[in-house]
């Protein structure tokens, strides 16, 4: 597997996605959006949909696990984390390195829960 090509994937996405949010009428950049989007999908799909029941089985209460541009733009996936109850939670995907990050909302707490190397 080409992680380095996983790597500039996912942070093309979330750039992309953090551009659209704000620009969302934007033409160039929603193609961009969903050739970088079907890209990341054809050739990770499998491997990061895997990750992604990985982490919502250990971690969290709830296993509704979210399209993969989800997790990478701003506001994350809002979860219910078993170990943390009350916790105002969210993951995260994140490049360099390929990470998911766990973060609470109210109390600036942020968690690494696994990375890729």
């Amino acid at each position: 597997m080409d992680i380095k090509k996983l790597n500039k994937l996912v942070e093309k996405l979330s750039l992309v996605k953090s551009h659209l949010d704000t620009a969302e009428t934007d033409p160039l950049l929603m193609e961009a959006y969903e050739e970088c989007r079907n890209e990341l999908e054809a050739e990770f799909g499998g491997y990061l949909e895997q990750l992604l029941w990985e982490t919502h089985d250990e971690f969290c209460e709830d296993f509704e696990v979210q399209n993969i541009e989800a997790y990478v733009s701003a506001q994350g996936v809002d979860i219910e984390a078993e170990d943390f109850p009350g916790m105002d939670a969210r993951l995260h995907l994140k490049a360099e390195p390929l990470r998911m990050m766990m973060a609470d909302r109210k109390a600036r707490y942020e968690e690494e829960l696994w990375r890729v190397v």
